[in-house]
C-alpha cells in the first residue's frame, strides 16, 4: 500500500513538472541590429543608434554579429553613458564573431535589471554610439509562446544628442523633423564591402530651398554614406 502511495506521489510530481514546463515562456533569440520592420540586418557596428531592448526575459539569448568590433559588458550605467571601460569585461574580441550571450538571473538582479554592452575599439562607443542597453525581467509562467518576440531596433540619421535621448528613454518618438533636409531611405550596398567587412548604406538628401541675393532659389543635393550620427557623418 505504501508503494502505491509513493507511485501516486511520483506521478503527481511528473504531471506538475510537465504543466510548469508547458507554461514557461519560450526563450527568444535576439539578433542585435536585426530589425524586421526595416527589413535590415545591420549587425553590431558604429554609427548606428540602437534602441534599448525593454522586453527581454531571463533565458533569452543576444547575438552580436560584427567585423572590426568587439563586445564589452559595462559594469554600470555611468560607465555605459560615458564609455568608460575601466571596469568593463571583454566578452568577445574582434575575431570572435558571432558572439552569443544568454541572460541570467544574476543579470536580472543587478543594475536594476539593465545590461549594458559597448564596443571599445577606437571612438566607436563615444563617437559612434556603438552601445546598447537591454532591460531583463524574470520570465513569467504564463504561456508557452510570446505574442511578439523582442527585436533589436535601431535608428539611422540622428545626431549624437538625439541618440542619447533615445538610449536613455527607450522611445524613438517622431523624428520626422530632425533633418533640415529631406533624405531618402538608406539603400544597402551589398556589392560594395569595405576593408573591415562591413556593408555600407547610401542615402541622398535634398536641402530646403535657399533664396539667393539679388534673386533666385537653389537646392543643395548631397550624397551621404552611412554610418551616422549626422553630426559626424562623412559627406
Amino acid at each position: 500500500m505504501a508503494n502505491f502511495g509513493n507511485c501516486v506521489s511520483a506521478i503527481k510530481l511528473v504531471v506538475l513538472s510537465l504543466i510548469l514546463t508547458s507554461l514557461t515562456t519560450e526563450a527568444a533569440t535576439i539578433i542585435i541590429g536585426n530589425d524586421p520592420e526595416k527589413g535590415m540586418n545591420i549587425g553590431w557596428t558604429d554609427g548606428v543608434c540602437y534602441v534599448p531592448i525593454q522586453d527581454a526575459y531571463v533565458g533569452d539569448t543576444l547575438v552580436f554579429n560584427f567585423a572590426g568590433h568587439n563586445v564589452y559588458q559595462m559594469d554600470s550605467k555611468a560607465s555605459y553613458e560615458s564609455c568608460n571601460f575601466g571596469g568593463a569585461e571583454l566578452m568577445a574580441s574582434a575575431s570572435e564573431s558571432p558572439f552569443s550571450y544568454t541572460i541570467s538571473e544574476m543579470d536580472q538582479e543587478r543594475n536594476g535589471g539593465n545590461l549594458y554592452f559597448a564596443c571599445a575599439i577606437g571612438s566607436h562607443c563615444r563617437g559612434g554610439q556603438q552601445k546598447i542597453r537591454i532591460r531583463a525581467v524574470s520570465s513569467p509562467i504564463t504561456s508557452s509562446s510570446r505574442e511578439i518576440n523582442p527585436v533589436s531596433q535601431f535608428v539611422l540619421g540622428v545626431s549624437t544628442a538625439g541618440c542619447d535621448d533615445i538610449q536613455e528613454s527607450g522611445e524613438v518618438g517622431d523624428r520626422s523633423n530632425s533633418f533640415e533636409s529631406s533624405c531618402s531611405e538608406p539603400i544597402l550596398k551589398t556589392d560594395d564591402i569595405v576593408d573591415d567587412g562591413r556593408e555600407w548604406m547610401f542615402s541622398t538628401c535634398l536641402s530646403k530651398p535657399i533664396t539667393m541675393t539679388p534673386g533666385g532659389v537653389i537646392n543643395q543635393a548631397t550624397v551621404l554614406h552611412f554610418p551616422f550620427p549626422t553630426d559626424r557623418r562623412v559627406v
